[in-house]
């Protein structure tokens, strides 16, 4: 009867998991792409063809994301731009994440209630807790509930690219949770399968996201929390730690372990306007960026998908060092307790832990998908810390309930902000009213839309915010080329070329309005030097390729054709300008019924 009711509460818990994660994500299965996703997705031919592993990972500009583009390519493979399946894949992970945060919690659990007796705490002089954690299962099924339903975790669920973050975080958890299996299990033969196992996600997870890095730090950090001292000092231990260690300098290596230029080369900043990022502004922000992160744990109002944040200056900036002051007393805060309530103390940890990787300087100075792996921790913090506090165990789940009600809600009302790239643009600009590029997203939506007029007024507002910022030009560009006003569209696209010389789609865009006006030389020269700048550029192949038809050279229309169908055989006007081509070239029969050897030209 035991063992029936041990199952049944284990149903349960999974049951709950699942439904509250689809009853809150269930209405953006049909949400559109966003941002990112044109680029990692519906623009990439990398990811088209899921056989050809090769050319994926060759075309790449970072390694260490191959695993989560692969991903791409299989749901590309049976969906194509179907969103439903990209979509129903991330909810799919997230909620094995949350299992993952169910198990761990509940594996963690009953090593503390194993290694907290009396016994063992007079031998280790520790403090032994006689309440110790009756209702285990209860916290680590709040706990996972939790990080289901926080609206914090919309961004890496519900933004499809952002998958990077969530199936990271997957073989993150995966590794610990093995590890700490596996170090549970007296069978040696056993135990080699579960650190395996371990060390196969950790590489995985490496290649899925930089955040992994951190990976054999929460290790140690598992191991100072639940175990007892004198274990771990084990021999196996210790070395199926050095080995998880070692995959430590996996992803420094996918970087050349180009230290110095990852810490302190200069970089553009792309949270606020005409800032450049060093590495000791970029430090003493990010004391800020956590304070902003804790507040979205604890009040998730006023999410924002692109912060307009500004630089810290230096230390002694009141929001700075206050922001340095309130991380150091809840670090000390998690020293202090622990001994007495050392699962809190994990939690908080943890959460710090994790978003470590964030002090590495990049042009985005806060982006909430960063906090999905730290609300692991802050899960965590406040199922086992409203457990301590609330004795009743009803009054302690009537509590959960609301909290997990209130997070629900605000999760379902945060999702409908990500319906499409005006309904989520618009969010932006009300929040981040002085951000060009939101008002260049807004102005693309509408672009895409067929909207020009309306288009044409956001790019024009980006502008004066920013008369610097290239994409502005472009896009431009591509209204008055589609407006057939050619002077206009190569005015604003040698604009944005002169702002960003390297800028190989600017090049493509100008050189198809050149061929569109019959100017082949000056076609030619921009195409030529798009492909300089990005060899799997499809569209410029093509156009280069419509050009040199147009000059006669046949046999070079065909390369540039068969080049671009060998980077996207899906590409359409590839093939269909191929098919023209060689109609062209094919003899026409004469009276007498012999062929021509004449090829005539469009």
């Amino acid at each position: 009867m035991r063992f029936f009711s041990i199952k049944v509460s284990k149903f349960f818990s999974i049951l709950c998991i699942f439904l509250l994660g689809i009853v809150v994500y269930s209405q953006t299965f049909q949400h559109s792409f966003h941002f990112d996703d044109y680029a990692f997705i519906v623009n990439n031919p990398a990811i088209k063809d899921v056989s050809r592993v090769g050319l994926m990972w060759d075309m790449l500009s970072q390694p260490s994301r191959f695993v989560g583009f692969l991903s791409f390519a299989v749901n590309y493979h049976f969906h194509q731009l179907d969103v439903l399946g990209y979509h129903v894949t991330n909810l799919v992970i997230h909620l094995m994440n949350a299992l993952l945060v169910w198990w761990l919690v509940g594996m963690i659990v009953r090593s503390l209630n194993r290694v907290q007796t009396p016994e063992v705490c007079m031998r280790y002089k520790t403090a032994y807790k006689p309440r110790g954690f009756v209702h285990g299962s209860t916290v680590a099924l709040c706990a996972a509930l939790i990080f289901v339903c926080h609206p914090v975790q919309t961004q890496a669920v519900t933004y499809i690219a952002q998958r990077m973050a969530s199936l990271a975080t997957l073989f993150y958890l995966l590794s610990v949770c093995l590890y700490i299996k596996g170090r549970g299990v007296e069978t040696r033969l056993i135990a080699s399968v579960h650190f395996f196992g371990a060390a196969l996600a950790a590489v995985l997870g490496m290649f899925t996201k930089e955040i992994v890095i951190t990976l054999p730090l929460a290790i140690i950090l598992v191991e100072l929390t639940v175990n007892e001292p004198r274990r771990f000092g084990n021999p196996n231990l210790r070395g199926s730690f050095t080995v998880l260690l070692l995959f430590c300098l996996i992803i420094p290596a996918l970087f050349s372990f180009n230290f110095s230029g990852l810490l302190f080369a200069p970089k553009i900043s792309a949270s606020h306007e005409g800032e450049v990022i060093t590495f000791g502004k970029y430090f003493f922000t990010q004391a800020r960026v956590f304070v902003t992160f804790l507040k979205l744990a604890v009040f998730p109002i006023g999410q924002n998908f692109d912060y307009d944040f500004a630089l810290s200056q230096s230390l002694f900036e009141r929001a700075t060092l206050l922001s340095f002051a309130l991380l150091a007393v809840l670090l000390g805060v998690a020293v202090k307790i622990r001994r007495r309530y050392s699962l809190v103390a994990f939690g908080l940890f943890w959460f710090f832990l994790t978003l470590a990787p964030n002090l590495i300087p990049r042009r985005h100075i806060i982006y909430e998908h960063k906090l999905y792996l730290a609300m692991v921790g802050f899960a965590i913090v406040v199922s086992v810390g409203l457990h301590h506090l609330i004795k009743n165990r009803k009054q302690f789940i009537v509590t959960m309930l609301i909290i997990l009600g209130l997070f629900s809600y605000l999760t379902i009302q945060r999702n409908k902000v990500w319906k499409d790239d005006i309904t989520l643009w618009t969010d932006v600009i009300q929040k981040s009213p002085h951000k060009s590029r939101a008002h260049h997203n807004l102005g693309y939506a509408y672009m895409l839309k067929g909207e020009d007029d309306v288009a044409i007024e956001y790019f024009t507002q980006s502008l004066k915010l920013n008369p610097k910022y290239f994409k502005a030009h472009t896009s431009l560009g591509q209204v008055y080329a589609r407006k057939k006003d050619y002077d206009k569209a190569l005015m604003y696209y040698s604009n944005g070329l002169k702002l960003n010389p390297s800028y190989a789609q600017g090049y493509a865009n100008r050189g198809i309005v050149y061929k569109d006006q019959g100017q082949l030389g000056k076609a030619l020269f921009d195409l030529n030097k798009a492909l300089e700048l990005d060899v799997y550029l499809t569209e410029a192949y093509v156009s280069r390729g419509v050009v040199f038809f147009m000059q006669n050279q046949a046999e070079k229309a065909l390369q540039d054709f068969d080049k671009a169908i060998q980077i996207d055989p899906q590409f359409s006007a590839a093939h269909y300008n191929r098919k023209l081509v060689l109609k062209q070239l094919i003899p026409k029969p004469l009276n007498n019924g012999i062929f021509s050897e004449t090829k005539s030209n469009k």
